[in-house]
């Protein structure tokens, strides 16, 4: 078995929160302790824009955002009091915290406690809350449910469609004047992702039993980004078949050979290889065009183990 642990990107761009006793120490040792601070716009002649206003940084005066007059900016600290509550009940403990581009964007991970479980022997997944928060206006604040495969630090998908139905696997919240309120409705989600957790894994399980046919990882991925036949291959192929094949945790019994291997050969990529830098493959997977990419990807697998089409299954939350 392949016993590296590698490091999770979020925890090479975030901070380590683990030794924090309180979030206002985590969120000073995560250097998020200052505050956001509307400010008037204005045309030339000082003629003032009444529908717009500025989100700006208090530690720096950095503008963070423009936004409507109607938008009502939460602070860091009011943000994360989220966990108050589950921390002290001891459901989880704070992970990691950081933010993107400039601190417009800011998220801290906590994992909830008692949640591994093995999909395969020695190949367990974790279930992790991630609470995220835009000062550019760009995302409503929102708690994200995140499974994580330990040996590969791969983020997974809540691929549930009840999760859908019952708003599990992102809370969003808006930025108006009851947003503080609506911050206190979502605890009441911890014990409902537990069960959908559960039955994640019992996904994850059946992607593991259906076998790769031949060619199966190049088939797979061509299928993901909806290649014609006639067209070549993407140029990604190369470099998951070879995670499929080398890959983290693909030596472990029951991985190599399966749809789950192929799963999360193509998870690794996106993950850890794919594009410039850990923020932009992070706030991809989180929220852009990976995080789309993952979905489509546990659907298809999905799809193949349940023996339906892939065209017409949606087993993700999209």
């Amino acid at each position: 078995m392949n016993t590296v642990q590698t490091i999770p990107n979020w925890r090479t761009i975030g901070t380590k929160l683990q030794e924090c006793k309180t979030l206002e120490e985590a969120m000073i040792v995560s250097g998020l302790d200052w505050d956001v601070i509307e400010k008037p716009l204005y045309l030339a002649e000082d003629v003032p824009v009444t529908s717009h206003k500025a989100i700006v940084n208090s530690l720096n005066n950095d503008v963070l955002g423009v936004v409507g007059s109607g938008y009502h900016p939460l602070q860091n600290i009011e943000a994360f009091r989220f966990f108050d509550n589950i921390l002290e009940s001891g459901a989880a403990v704070l992970e990691v915290a950081g933010s993107f581009r400039g601190g417009k964007r800011v998220w801290v991970q906590a994992k909830l406690n008692n949640s591994t479980q093995d999909v395969v022997k020695n190949d367990p997944v974790e279930s992790y809350l991630c609470l995220y928060n835009a000062h550019d206006g760009s995302l409503a604040v929102g708690i994200m449910f995140t499974p994580k495969r330990l040996v590969c630090a791969n983020m997974l998908q809540l691929a549930i469609e009840a999760a859908e139905k019952q708003q599990l696997r992102n809370v969003r919240i808006r930025h108006t004047s009851g947003m503080e309120e609506a911050l206190k409705v979502t605890k009441q989600a911890i014990d409902v992702s537990r069960k959908t957790f559960d039955f994640t894994v019992e996904q994850y399980k059946l992607i593991q039993r259906k076998q790769l046919p031949i060619d199966g990882v190049r088939n797979y991925v061509r299928e993901i980004f909806e290649v014609e036949k006639e067209d070549k291959d993407p140029r990604c192929v190369s470099i998951i078949e070879e995670n499929h094949e080398t890959g983290r945790g693909s030596d472990i019994v029951g991985v190599r050979g399966t749809y789950w291997g192929a799963f999360n050969a193509f998870t690794e990529w996106l993950d850890h290889q794919r594009g410039k830098s850990e923020e932009k493959r992070l706030d991809s997977s989180m929220f852009g065009n990976s995080s789309k990419l993952r979905h489509k990807a546990f659907d298809i697998a999905l799809a193949k183990a349940s023996g339906l089409d892939s065209h017409q299954f949606s087993g993700t939350v999209q």
